[in-house]
């Protein structure tokens, strides 16, 4: 009769140990993480061709876009002129002529302007619910006076860098 009693518990013990062996070999490890983007694009990829520029204002509120593309829910975008030697003014790189008022932008429908003698910070910005895709017009204006040299080929080079945060 004890052998029978020793091996039903023996058996016992093997019951209840089979299933956590079992459940053990049936686990699975779950891992990931979550990582965002921003993508910054401005059309016309190509720039924006001005032609022949007289004194006056020149102002074009409708050429260039900026669109943002983001799973980031706040975010931002600066604009700057990255050059150093003629910060935020439209040079001739054959003349090295400077025109003499900084070139400037706008992000509200040209209401108000921003030299581009310094960075523009949050031309672009989302503080809450900011994924998805944004777009918005970049307004382009200069200011031409008659002493500013003639020169063939005035140019500006404006980068929009976005951010997370």
């Amino acid at each position: 009769m004890n052998k029978y009693l020793l091996a039903g518990l023996v058996a016992l013990v093997v019951l209840v140990c089979l299933p956590a062996a079992v459940s053990a070999a049936n686990t699975v490890l779950v891992s990931g993480s979550i990582t965002g983007y921003i993508t910054v694009d401005v059309t016309p990829p190509a720039g924006v061709s001005w032609g022949p520029m007289a004194v006056g204002t020149k102002t074009d509120l409708t050429t260039a876009d900026l669109s943002v593309t983001t799973t980031y829910p706040v975010w931002h975008v600066n604009a700057a002129d990255a050059n150093v030697s003629h910060k935020g003014l439209m040079n001739d790189a054959t003349t090295n002529f400077n025109l003499t008022n900084a070139f400037q932008i706008s992000n509200n429908g040209g209401i108000g302007w921003t030299a581009m003698t310094g960075t523009f910070t949050n031309f672009a910005q989302k503080t809450t619910g900011g994924a998805g895709l944004w777009p918005s017009d970049i307004g382009l204006q200069q200011v031409i006076v008659g002493t500013d040299a003639a020169a063939t080929a005035y140019s500006i080079t404006v980068t929009f860098t976005g951010s997370a945060g």
